[in-house]
């Protein structure tokens, strides 16, 4: 009985090991293809919030959207992001910010 025991332990650990191996290899895999495509969807937005401010408001931005465009930004950077999105963002963040409507 106790060889039973013995022979089932030493192929059940390796087997389990291996499991867990690749189930984290796995994980690793997905959360970088998560990442990834999250960074690039802030990106996405970040060239939105800049062409919205050059082409439907003259190269003037208003305090929401550089607001916005910050929120995004500090997302983006915190994922890895960096270079084409400071300067989308540095953009935004150095226009000049619309007088508000008083209506």
């Amino acid at each position: 009985m106790s060889q039973l025991i013995e022979q089932l332990v030493d192929w059940l650990v390796p087997f389990l090991c291996g499991g867990a191996v690749t189930v984290l290899g796995l994980m690793r895999r997905w959360g970088r293809a998560i990442i990834n495509g999250m960074r690039e969807l802030l990106l996405c937005q970040l060239e939105g919030l800049r062409r919205e401010m050059v082409i439907e408001h003259d190269g003037v931005a208003d305090e929401d959207l550089k607001s916005r465009s910050q929120r995004l930004y500090d997302s983006y950077h915190s994922l890895g992001g960096n270079g084409h999105g400071t300067s989308l963002n540095d953009d935004i963040q150095s226009a000049p910010i619309a007088p508000r409507n008083r209506t």
